[in-house]
């Protein structure tokens, strides 16, 4: 039995298939992918002169002329890939072939793809048109077989005869966005591209004695003015008995446009890359390739292809003293595939030395296996010069910072985010510059009109200079403080820088010195007009008690020169206060024991002040002697005694104390400033209603009184306050509504003779 001629498969022969195309009168074989002869039919064997023996497994170019043989592989791809498009494909490609004697057969010929047990074969019906050419030329000039293949084409197809479309399918006609009458008359030129069209009319006199032809790639100009891509083959046919041209068009727009993207991806990668600093690179695990990036090449310094984009290569640019470094990352990635990155130094052939930092990953495919690696290096040596220079300037602005003496914020502008605090805002605020970050800066202000000048709009240029601020602390306590502001740039974003400093004890201690000038000035023009007054009245009353003592004057004269003498006598009490509170009342001070004269008044204290009032003594033991007038000493803590029981409704506790007291610097105490030196102190406390801020300031304003009309005549501790300053003592006021009052008297102490 003679053996099949076939190389397909065993089940092939089983179906009795080899056996049938034996008997078919047409030559029939079959190629594998790799275009080697798999089948080989009888007939086959008529037609070249070959045994099935000779062929199978042999290179299809065995049955090709030579000058066909260089171009059928790339006809074959181009119908596979045409048939992967479109599964419903066959090729009827009209071709030669050559006889085993070398004698060249013209062959008509139907290629399809068969896929048989998994394997792709190209499988050829060959028709030997040797004898019968006279015949297929006049099938040729059939214009109703034409006609039929052109209309029935899904590509565009037409034929142009005598420079002008003689037919044109509705496929080509879609393409070019005329209708076929239009077309119709027309020169295909007509629709070219003009800058396509001198170089397709060259190739066009060039190929024109070849019966078949390709112009790869070419613009057509659409009826709306868009462009249109196509592949054109060309083939030389008769229509009508004349010569004319088969024309095929396939458009390929789309793949145009894709690879028109892909090219501007590239440019945009390339720009980025450039741009960024950053270069890339490629190696395929299964081909001993590397791609670097033009970039990469620049951060070597070299030019761009200039070298082996290889590792060894890379290499030769890294710092001696990293080299080691990189090559460890790079043996264990390659043992785990981890990605890693690390910061090298590359020394470039003129010298110069950048810090990059380098990186690997490992691609994988969808099954995940390994399949390329790929990287990148990034130019870093602006950005950590940058941040050296960033550092140097942060740890200045941070040495100024906290060495300044006043409190330094700056804020988000816009928000009052608060972004940055020296140490010096805690005894300001009450709350750390850690604590602080990240608050509302308005938070910290008591008015809101204060706040303004921190939530500026963005185009507004801030500046303040010493504006007083009232500022809020942690604990709530307001204080003044003393603002300066600018516009500022903080870690890339608009900010406002503030300074500022807390100005309340200065602002409180100005408050007392105008009030100790304005009284001052009260005194002197209380004490000049009290001094007229007295010299007034002493007349007025001298001859009061003239009229008064003179019996030749009748008795109602002298009743009413004895209420006149009265009234005198007040005024010139009235005087003597004023006098006091000017401190130029006559005063007779002498070495006196306060402690004594405490005691020696306790009799007058008690009928003074009632049985409502306890009275508590406080007498500090080895009390120095004040040089004083006692008997004006005695009159005001009398006022003193009078004004808390006044104060103590129903009734209350009234506690005079005495101590020495050192001073041995600078003292502020109630308004004024002691000067160091040793002292005695009498303070007089009661458990009365006390008073408010507002009232203390004025309390001791000549004729001002809280009382009720007729009830004080507002001089007794103004008469107090100046008796004490003209004795060279100093007073203080202490005292919170509903806590009571604390009035504390400081007087020099004796200075014994040596």
């Amino acid at each position: 039995m003679a053996k099949p001629n076939v190389a397909l498969s065993k089940g092939l022969d089983a179906n009795g298939l080899s056996r049938l195309l034996d008997i078919v009168p047409e030559a029939v074989l079959a190629i594998d992918q790799r275009h080697l002869i798999r089948y080989f039919n009888k007939r086959s064997e008529d037609t070249f002169g070959y045994s099935a023996e000779e062929v199978l497994g042999q290179p299809l170019d065995i049955l090709l002329p030579k000058i066909t043989r260089d171009n059928h592989e790339h006809l074959i791809d181009r119908f596979a890939k045409a048939v992967d498009e479109s599964q419903d494909v066959t090729w009827s490609p009209s071709m030669r072939g050559q006889h085993k004697s070398g004698r060249e057969i013209p062959l008509n010929s139907t290629i399809c793809r068969l896929e048989i047990d998994g394997e792709l074969y190209f499988a050829a019906v060959l028709h030997d048109i040797s004898s019968h050419k006279h015949t297929e030329l006049a099938l040729r000039q059939s214009e109703e077989s034409y006609r039929e293949l052109i209309e029935t084409s899904i590509q565009g197809m037409l034929i142009q005869q005598a420079q002008r479309m003689v037919l044109v399918n509705h496929a080509f006609a879609a393409m070019t966005g005329y209708e076929i009458s239009e077309l119709l008359s027309m020169n295909v030129d007509d629709l070219r591209h003009p800058e396509d069209l001198a170089k397709i009319q060259k190739r066009q006199a060039r190929l024109g004695q070849i019966d078949e032809y390709e112009i790869d790639e070419t613009r057509l100009v659409r009826k709306d003015g868009s462009i249109v891509w196509l592949q054109i083959r060309v083939r030389a046919v008769e229509w009508q008995g004349q010569p004319a041209r088969l024309i095929t068009a396939v458009d390929i727009s789309k793949r145009k446009l894709a690879e028109a993207e892909a090219r501007r991806q590239r440019r945009y990668l390339t720009t980025s890359e450039r741009l960024a600093g950053v270069g890339s690179w490629g190696r395929r695990l299964d081909a001993d390739e590397s791609f670097w990036s033009d970039e990469y090449y620049r951060i070597l310094g070299i030019m761009p292809g200039s070298i082996k984009p290889d590792y060894p290569s890379f290499l030769t640019f890294v710092h001696p003293d990293d080299r080691a470094g990189i090559d460890r990352q790079r043996n264990e990635f390659i043992s785990n595939g981890k990605w890693f990155s690390e910061e090298i130094r590359i020394v470039r052939p003129n010298g110069d030395v950048r810090i990059a930092v380098a990186q690997w990953e490992m691609l994988q495919d969808d099954n995940g296996r390994p399949v390329e690696i790929s990287g990148s290096i990034q130019d870093i040596t602006e950005q950590r010069v940058a941040e050296l220079g960033l550092r140097d300037s942060e740890k200045r602005f941070r040495d100024i910072a906290e060495n300044t003496p006043l409190a330094l914020v700056i804020t988000r502008r816009g928000d009052g985010t608060i972004l940055f605090a020296n140490h010096r805002v805690e005894p300001i605020l009450g709350v750390s510059a850690e604590q602080i970050l990240g608050r509302d800066i308005e938070k910290f202000y008591w008015r809101p009109k204060d706040r303004k000048a921190w939530t500026l709009q963005l185009d507004q240029e801030t500046q303040v200079d010493g504006k007083p601020l009232q500022m809020r602390r942690a604990d709530g306590r307001r204080i003044a403080t003393r603002h300066f502001l600018r516009s500022a740039i903080y870690d890339g974003e608009e900010a406002i820088l503030g300074a500022f400093e807390d100005v309340t004890e200065r602002l409180e201690l100005e408050e007392r010195l105008r009030q100790a000038q304005k009284m001052e000035a009260v005194g002197q023009l209380t004490g000049g007009i009290a001094h007229d007054f007295n010299n007034l009245l002493a007349v007025i009353i001298g001859n009061l008690a003239l009229v008064q003592e003179d019996r030749t004057v009748g008795q109602n004269a002298r009743d009413m020169a004895g209420s006149a003498l009265a009234a005198a006598e007040r005024g010139a009490g009235l005087t003597h206060r004023l006098l006091a509170f000017a401190r130029r009342q006559p005063l007779a001070p002498q070495s006196t024991d306060l402690n004594s004269l405490i005691n020696g008044m306790d009799d007058l204290l008690r009928r003074s002040l009632g049985g409502n009032i306890k009275i508590h003594t406080a007498l500090g033991d080895g009390l120095c002697l004040s040089k004083i007038d006692p008997v004006q000493m005695e009159n005001a803590v009398l006022n003193l005694a009078i004004n808390g029981r006044d104060a103590m409704v129903p009734g209350g506790e009234l506690s005079i104390t005495t101590s020495n007291f050192e001073v041995d610097k600078l003292l502020l105490f109630g308004e004024q400033v002691i000067q160091p030196g040793s002292y005695v102190v009498l303070s007089v406390r009661d458990t009365g209603s006390g008073m408010s801020s507002d009232v203390m300031k004025q309390a001791v304003d000549p004729f001002f009184t809280t009382k009720k009309v007729g009830k004080g005549s507002g001089l007794g501790l103004s008469m107090v306050y100046g008796f004490i300053r003209q004795s060279g003592g100093y007073l203080r006021l202490e005292s919170e509504p509903g806590q009571g009052t604390t009035i504390s008297m400081l007087l020099p102490r004796v200075i014994p003779d040596s």
